[in-house]
């Protein structure tokens, strides 16, 4: 795949104002984009999209707190006044 990626104006100009919005060049926006829809394209080719689960397993995020309540539901304690308006 040799052949340059050709932009309408309309494109160029959507481009440049995200560039500018992010404070990024506008080839890491691009390439941000490109990712972002790879992200998404198993749910654009109608297989089934990642689940926040899968997600958060890939990125690191389950069981990355270490200094906490192993659950905070079951201690009366945490659930103090939960529900109630802070009027």
């Amino acid at each position: 795949m040799s052949e340059p990626i050709r932009l309408t104006p309309e494109q160029q100009a959507m481009l440049e104002r995200l560039a500018a919005q992010a404070g990024k060049p506008w080839e890491e926006v691009f390439r941000d984009a490109l990712a972002s829809y790879e992200h998404h394209a198993p749910a654009i080719n109608g297989e089934s999209p990642e689940s926040v689960h899968a997600a958060m397993l890939r990125l690191g995020l389950l069981g990355c707190v270490t200094d906490a309540p192993s659950d905070l539901s079951t201690n009366p304690k945490y659930m103090e006044g939960f529900g109630s308006r802070a009027d």
